[in-house]
C-alpha cells in the first residue's frame, strides 16, 4: 500500500514493483512457516526437504529461463511485448512463483489446519513469540545493515557501490557456513524442544555446542584456506576483497554459537531476553559501521559483525548461567577455536609458491585438527580400541 513511499524514502523510487513483489514473496514465506514447522514438529523429514527442493529448483529454473533462455528469442515478444526487457525484476518474479508453489505444496500435503482461532490459545502464544518477533528486528539490523551503511557511508572517492559489491559477493562464500547453520536449525530446534523435560538435557545440549563448534570450524577451514578455488563463485571484478571471507566465516560461526546458547530463553518461557541481546548486538552493529566504515570500507562492515555476535553470545551465556545453567565446556570450545585460528594464521602467513605444496600442508593441518579433535574427544581411541 505504501510502497511508492517507501521505495523513495530508500532511494529506488523508480522501481515500487520491487517492494511489491518483495512484500508477496515474504508474505507467503511467513505463512508457510506455521506449516513447515508442524511437519518438523511430526518428525516429517523427508516430506520438509522434498517440498524445500522443489522450491529452489522452480526458483532456479524459471531464474534460468527468464535471464538466459528468454532473451535469446524474439518470439516471446510477439506474445508479451517488453518481457525482454524486464531483466531483474524476474529475479523476483520467480521468486512469487516459488513461493506460490511452496504454499500450494504445504497446503496439499500438511494436515490439521485448525477449522478456527481459539482465542484463548492466542495470548500464552502472543506472549511467547511476541519478544521473538522484536528481537528478529535486532537480528535484521544486524544482519542487512551492513550494506546500506557501506552505500551511505564510503566516501564518495572509494566508489561506494563499487565497494557495496565486492562485500556482498564475497558474504556470498560466508553463506557457505550459513547454509549449515539453518540445516543444523531445523534439525536442531525440535530436538531441544523435545528433550526439555529430561534430566540430563543440559548435558546433551553442552554435547551439541561442542560438536557444532568443531563442524563449523572444518567449514571455516575448508573455505577460509580454499578461498582461491571458492573465489570463482564470486565475479572476476570482485576477488579483490576475498580477505575479508574469514572474518565473516567468523562471524558467523558466533552466529551459530548464539543460537545454541540462545535455546535457553526459548524452553524456560523468557524470550523476552532475546530483545535485550539482539538489540545490544545491533547497537554495536551500528555504531561499529559508523565508525569504521568510512576509515577501512567493507572490512569495518565484516568487523562489526564479528564484535556484534561476539558480544550477543557473551550476554546470552551470561544470563543462561544464571536461569538455565548448562555445563558447557568452554575451555575446550575455546582450544578448538584457537587451534582453528593458529591453523589459518599458519597457512595463510606461510610463503609457498608451490600449489601442490601449499594445498598440501593445509590439508594436513586440517586432517591434524580433525584427529587432535577426535582424540581429545575420546572418540579414536574408542575407534581404534572396536577395530583391534
Amino acid at each position: 500500500m505504501f510502497a511508492k513511499h517507501i521505495v523513495n524514502a530508500l532511494g529506488y523510487s523508480n522501481n515500487p514493483e520491487y517492494l511489491i513483489l518483495i512484500s508477496v514473496i515474504v508474505g507467503l514465506d511467513a505463512f508457510c512457516a506455521i506449516p513447515f514447522a508442524r511437519l518438523r514438529l511430526q518428525n516429517k523429514a523427508l516430506t520438509f526437504s522434498v517440498i524445500k527442493i522443489i522450491s529452489v529448483l522452480v526458483n532456479v529454473l524459471l531464474n534460468l529461463f527468464f535471464l538466459t533462455i528468454l532473451p535469446k528469442y524474439s518470439f516471446f515478444n510477439e506474445y508479451f511485448p517488453g518481457a525482454q526487457n524486464l531483466g531483474i525484476t524476474y529475479v523476483f518474479i520467480s521468486n512469487v512463483i516459488s513461493s506460490v508453489v511452496t504454499t500450494l505444496l504445504l497446503l496439499f500435503f500438511v494436515n490439521g489446519f485448525p477449522p478456527f482461532l481459539k482465542f484463548e490459545k492466542l495470548k500464552p502464544l502472543i506472549i511467547y513469540s511476541l519478544p521473538l518477533l522484536i528481537s528478529g528486528l535486532g537480528g535484521t539490523t544486524n544482519e542487512t545493515f551492513d550494506r546500506i551503511f557501506i552505500k551511505y557511508l564510503v566516501p564518495e572517492e572509494s566508489n561506494p557501490l563499487y565497494q557495496l559489491g565486492i562485500y556482498g559477493s564475497n558474504v556470498k562464500l560466508a553463506v557457505l557456513m550459513v547454509l549449515f547453520i539453518q540445516m543444523y536449525r531445523y534439525a536442531a530446534e525440535p530436538f531441544f524442544f523435545a528433550n526439555v523435560d529430561r534430566k540430563d538435557s543440559p548435558e546433551i545440549y553442552a554435547n551439541m555446542l561442542k560438536y557444532f563448534v568443531a563442524f563449523t570450524l572444518l567449514i571455516f577451514l575448508g573455505v577460509a584456506l580454499f578461498t582461491d578455488i571458492f573465489k570463482y563463485l564470486v565475479g572476476r571484478n570482485f576477488r579483490e576483497g576475498l580477505d575479508v571471507v574469514p572474518i565473516l566465516l567468523m562471524a558467523n560461526l558466533l552466529y551459530g554459537i548464539f543460537f545454541n546458547l540462545s535455546i535457553w530463553y526459548k524452553v524456560t518461557n523468557k524470550t523476552w531476553y532475546g530483545i535485550y541481546y539482539t538489540f545490544a548486538g545491533a547497537a554495536v552493529t551500528i555504531l561499529m559501521n559508523i565508525i569504521l566504515i568510512p576509515k577501512i570500507g567493507f572490512y569495518g562492515a565484516a568487523v562489526a559483525r564479528l564484535a556484534c555476535y561476539s558480544l550477543m553470545c557473551i550476554l546470552c551465556l551470561i544470563g543462561g548461567n544464571r536461569h538455565f545453567p548448562i555445563p558447557y565446556e568452554g575451555k575446550k570450545i575455546l582450544i578448538y577455536i584457537g587451534l582453528a585460528l593458529l591453523i589459518f594464521i599458519i597457512c595463510f602467513f606461510t610463503p609457498i609458491t608451490s600449489i601442490f605444496y601449499k594445498y598440501l600442508l593445509r590439508i594436513v593441518l586440517i586432517g591434524l585438527f580433525i584427529l587432535f579433535f577426535l582424540n581429545n574427544e575420546k572418540i579414536l581411541p574408542k575407534v581404534l580400541k572396536k577395530k583391534v
